[in-house]
Parts: structure tokens; sequence; C-alpha cells
């Protein structure tokens, strides 16, 4: 079992807010030049034209990589060989016609110091190794890459990735979707199960890669319950110590779904799980979505860190990834402390593994204060500047709760803070909550940029991991409204998640405005100060557009704005556009620096994420 990189047979356009992935356009007039972190393998992904088109990769120190069609290119190493071309050597190849995916041709080409492989669809078209005699292709590592195309009218687009793990499988907005991580893979089969361990992660992630007929498998996520899918339209999850507990010990939920579609003699499925939910894809749709509740046990509360398998009908291997979010835990002990940056999430998410016996620790959030347990059944929270302020500048907050429950030989436990409360999680169970006001200062305003740990009364490791799935997602609804800032950005975006019934809410962007939607067709952009300013001190415009699309049983809306006008998307098509002057005051000048919710027909809870600077591959 290793680690490797993976490609799924539909590539790749999007991601969730910290996508990483690096996208520009380029074409015969404008050319590109991205610039990149090192890293030991570097991946362009080119999307280009169906038809013949000759363009270049210059990889800055090391050489070039050049295709002339569909069928034959050239790969350039600076001093390499007798360095009789332009001072290194060229090496013209041939290989398969590329497959078009709908209008388009999606490569990558992954490149490091041992070789190059340029894939298509799946395939492998070309693979060059590299020596010694290779030079800079063989002992230099491209940070930066720039492009050339001959083919009049050609447009291309080049995604260079920034070397952190990747799974844009969140939102589609267009017609494709790729997926290349870090993961676990593993064979399995009838005679011979997987068993596959891995980090703490928010949201895991497994594809599983059977053969075209009818399979009968089951992941069994351990702690949690089991995936089990019977053929390609049915199956069951099973939550443990869920519900009536009428089903060995907990509940199964047998469900159907659209048949799968099969890639060549494959097919790909692709498993999202957590706390909140289970949804199986295949070929970029959404065949099933079941979400989890109170009710749920162990599927509405522990994460999985293990995963087997069971074959009942099929001999020979299928294949598992896991997929890694890059969410690895760091040991710390009373010798040794860990530092580790957090991302920046309205939700942040920490994962403490520790003896059964209790540790005394202290997390240390950075700008914020400090969350400390003493032990197995007390703790405090401090919040800086805070209340009085009469201990140690801030305020403390002692603390009980009920006692942790060890799984095997460790406690792990799972802290989520944000600017509203922080909760202590442990086995499914809520140990603490505290919720914060504007008396609890940095608590209630700041988001953490780094955590750091202290030991007292242990002198082994314990393990922190701090999640990041790259999901900035915040709950909003009737009942509780959402409050998030806004990035310093010339554009912003802000990416609702919505049921497909359409929901009547609005976007209040502080110190600009707002943007509400009445339903799937209908709405109104409000400037404050503008124009006769008859509508609470400014103008309101009614608007109607297309209706939107569903991605399964939701609707992703994708909406863009700066001082020169807003658009709505959906489902890869612009809904509707304003454009701005200077007669619209507050939505023309000034950037919005936070945004609230509100919903008026809905229960349920819609999801808002603001995209941060990393998000150009949204555009």
């Amino acid at each position: 079992m290793m680690k490797v990189l993976i490609l799924l047979t539909t590539l790749v356009a999007v991601s969730s807010a910290g996508c990483e992935f690096k996208t520009v356009p380029f074409s015969k007039p404008v050319q590109a030049d991205v610039s990149f972190s090192v890293q030991e393998v570097e991946r362009y992904l080119v999307t280009l034209p169906c038809g013949n088109v000759w363009f270049k990769l210059f990889l800055i120190g090391v050489g070039h990589i050049e295709l002339f069609s569909q069928t034959s290119g050239n790969i350039f190493c600076k001093e390499a060989g007798a360095q009789n071309w332009y001072g290194g050597e060229r090496t013209d190849f041939t290989m398969d016609g590329m497959t078009c995916d709908g209008d388009d041709i999606y490569l990558l080409i992954e490149r490091s110091t041992s070789g190059v492989t340029i894939k298509n669809a799946g395939n492998v078209l070309y693979t060059q190794s590299f020596g010694e005699n290779d030079a800079r292709c063989s002992d230099t590592q491209a940070a930066q890459v720039k492009t050339q195309v001959w083919t009049d009218g050609a447009e291309l687009e080049l995604s260079v990735s920034t070397g952190s793990c990747w799974m844009g499988s969140l939102l589609n907005l267009g017609n494709t979707v790729a997926s290349v991580c870090g993961a676990w893979t593993s064979p399995f089969s009838l005679s011979a199960p997987a068993n596959v361990e891995y980090p703490m992660q928010a949201v895991e992630r497994y594809v599983v890669e059977l053969p075209c007929d009818d399979v009968w498998f089951k992941l069994f996520l351990i702690g949690v319950g089991h995936i089990e899918l019977f053929s390609r339209t049915r199956g069951n999850i099973f939550c443990k110590e869920a519900g009536a507990q009428n089903w060995y010990g907990g509940q199964k939920t047998d469900f159907t779904m659209p048949g799968m579609t099969c890639d060549g003699d494959n097919i790909i499925l692709s498993i999202e799980r957590s706390t909140s939910a289970v949804t199986i894809k295949n070929a970029g749709n959404v065949l099933y979505t079941q979400n989890f509740g109170e009710n749920d046990a162990r599927c509405s509360d522990t994460i999985a860190t293990q995963v087997k398998t069971q074959v009942w009908n099929y001999e020979n291997d299928l294949q598992l990834a896991v997929l890694d979010n890059g969410d690895d835990s760091v040991p710390f002990s009373l010798a040794e402390r860990a530092q580790v940056p957090v991302p920046d999430r309205a939700i942040e998410q920490y994962v403490v593994k520790l003896p059964c016996d209790g540790v005394w620790f202290k997390l240390f959030l950075v700008g914020v204060g400090h969350i400390e347990i003493f032990s197995k059944t007390s703790g405090n929270i401090f919040c800086k500047e805070a209340g009085a302020q009469n201990w140690y500048g801030g305020e403390r907050t002692d603390f009980t709760m009920d006692g942790m429950t060890c799984d095997g030989d460790n406690i792990i436990l799972s802290i989520e803070r944000s600017t509203s409360a922080v909760t202590i999680k442990n086995a499914g169970n809520v140990l603490y909550t505290q919720n914060f006001g504007e008396n609890d200062a940095r608590c209630s305003d700041t988001i953490a940029t780094q955590v750091k740990t202290q030991v007292w009364n242990y002198e082994n490791d314990l393990q922190l991991a701090v999640l990041d799935n790259g999901d900035d997602s915040v709950p909003f609804s009737l009942a509780e409204r959402a409050q998030v800032p806004v990035p310093d950005r010339a554009i912003e975006q802000y990416v609702v998640k919505l049921p497909c019934d359409g929901v009547w809410f609005k976007l209040f962007l502080v110190g600009v405005g707002h943007i509400e939607i009445f339903s799937k067709t209908s709405g109104n952009i409000f400037c404050k100060e503008a124009g006769a300013q008859n509508w609470y001190g400014g103008q309101k415009t009614d608007f109607t557009m297309d209706g939107m699309t569903c991605d399964g049983d939701d609707i992703y809306l994708l909406i863009e704005r700066s001082t020169s006008g807003v658009t709505i998307k959906n489902a890869g098509n612009v809904l509707y556009t304003q454009s701005f002057g200077e007669n619209d005051a507050r939505c023309s000048d000034t950037r919005s620096t936070e945004v609230t919710t509100q919903v008026w027909n809905y229960e349920g809870n819609l999801y808002l994420t603001v995209l941060n600077e990393n998000s150009s591959c949204w555009n």
C-alpha cells in the first residue's frame, strides 16, 4: 500500500473555497506566466480545443514540453546530452491520439526529476524517464512556467498545482469536474480485503474503482458503521448505535439510486462522508445523499480513521483510494510543544488524541485565548481582553464536563471553535459548549491563525490535528443568521447552497447594500445612498432571471460583486448581471467587509461560502 497521486477519468475545472490550482487562460497573442512553489511532482492541467493545437510549456530553468498535435511532440532538457539543440537535447516522440470530452481535451502533465508523463482521459499517452545525462530535467525543479501557442484562434487554459492536496468535488459550476489528490490506495477482493488507516479529516473521501458489472461490496468505516452497495442501483448505510438499534445494535437504511455510468471497462465511485452526511457520486452525478442527525449516533458524531472492505461476488481486484485532505496530525508533549498554522476558516477544528488516563494540556489559540483541559472532567476557556480583564488581561471560565470515553487505548477529543462558540466533543457526545458574546472580546471577534500546545503531566506524545477540508461554508437559516468577514478583494465571491425548491433569502453586504433572491427566477439589488434614495435611503432594482438548475438535491449559486457590477451564476450559466455607475453610490465605490444573511420561508439550513484570494479557479 502506498501513497500515490490519482487522476479520475473526469477532469477538473473547479474546487471549493480553497482551490489549489492556479488557473490562467492563454492563446497565440496572450502568453501565460505562472509562478508556483517548488514541488516534488509538478502538475500541469491543460485544457485545449478538440482540433490539433501546437503549443509549448516553457519550464523555466529546466527545458520545455512541446506538443505539435494530438499525436506528436518533444521534450527539451537544458544542458543535456550532446547539447546540440539550443545548448541542450530535444527528444521527439509520438503518442496515441487524445480523447475529447465534449468540445475540449484535458491533458494532465506530471513532471519530476525522474521523468515526465502525459495523460488524457485516464490513459498514459507518453512517458519519458530522466537520467544523469538529462541535466536540468533530472536535477532541477521548476517554479515557473510560461506558454507559447502557434495555432491561430485556439484558446487554451493552464492550471498549475500549488502542491496541496486538491479535491474539486464540492461544487460543479461547469460541465466537468476534476479530482487530483494525495491518496492511500489499496487493491481489495473477495479473498484479500483491504485495511487502510488514514488521518482524521472533517470530510472523508473514498474512491472505488470496480468493473462495469454489478459487484456487491462493503466499506466498513471503523467506529462509525458501513456503506454497502449490492449493485449499480441499490445499497444501504449502517450507523452504529443509531435509531431503534434493531439491526446489529444500530440502524440500517436501504436505498436505491440511478444506475452508475461506466468509464471504459470500469465504474469510478466517489464517496464523501462527514458527520453531517454521506454522498455517493459517479461520472459527475450525485447518485445518493443521506443526511445525518442526532439520532444517527456514530454516523453523526464520529470521524473514521480506518476503512476495511468486503466483497461477495467478484473474484478479481477492485481498487480503493482514501483521499488525503492534508489533515496530518502533529505530535506534542511536555518536552516538545507543537506550533501549527490554523487555516482561515469560519469554524476552526482541532482533534487531540491523548491516553485514556487523561492529560493536563492547553491549546493556545494565538490572538484569541486558550482552551485548557485539566482532566477528563474539567478545564477552562480563556478569552483575551474579555470581561473584567482580571486574569492576565482577559477572562477565564472554568467548567466541568461529563467524563471522556476511551476508544481502545486512547481518547479522541474534537474541539470546534468559531467566533460564536466553542464545543468539545468525544465519542459522539458533546461534553461542553460555551457561547460567545460581545463581552468575550477576542473569542467573539477573532479567528485564530496559529495554535500552540503545552503539556504538564505526561512524558509521551499526544497528537494534534488541525482539520482543513477546504470548505469555508457557514450554515444559516430562518432562525440563525450567518455573519462572515469578506476578504479585501477587487471581486467579492459568494457561494450559496440552497434546496432545489428555491428559498427567499438576502445577503446584506455591510456598507454597500444587499442582494435579495425571492425565488428561482426573481430578486433585487439594493445600493445604499443611490439614485433618488427613495427606498430606505437608497435605490432598489428588481430583476427577473432564468430559472436555476439543481445539482442533485441542491442549487449552487455563485455571486460575484465588484464596484463595477454584480453577476449571479448557476451551473455554469449567467442568470443575471447588473452594472454599476456613479449614481449607484455605495455599490460603485465601496467594498464590503462583512456579509450577513436573512431567510424568510425555509426552516432548514442554507450554506454560505465567502471565497478568498486563492479561489481564482471559480472564475
